[in-house]
């Protein structure tokens, strides 16, 4: 890989086979990596603050908080 900085991903989804998946496509990148993977809304705004990603891939219909909320 080159001297690039990487593309920092958040995904936050409840179902855990889909947030797998995304993982798997986004870390096969070379420019980009998965810094986190929330499975419900509260969870994904705290890894949100923590991690402050570059690209927030969020479901919009959660359990708890929605991802339009």
């Amino acid at each position: 890989m080159n001297s690039k900085r990487k593309i920092r991903v958040f995904s936050a989804d409840d179902h855990p086979l889909l947030r797998e998946g995304i993982a798997a496509i986004i870390n096969n990148q070379d420019d980009m990596v998965m810094v986190a993977q929330a499975s419900n809304g509260r969870e994904a705004i705290q890894l949100y603050r923590e991690h402050q990603p570059d690209v927030t891939l969020m479901d919009v219909r959660m359990p708890d908080i929605s991802g339009i909320d």
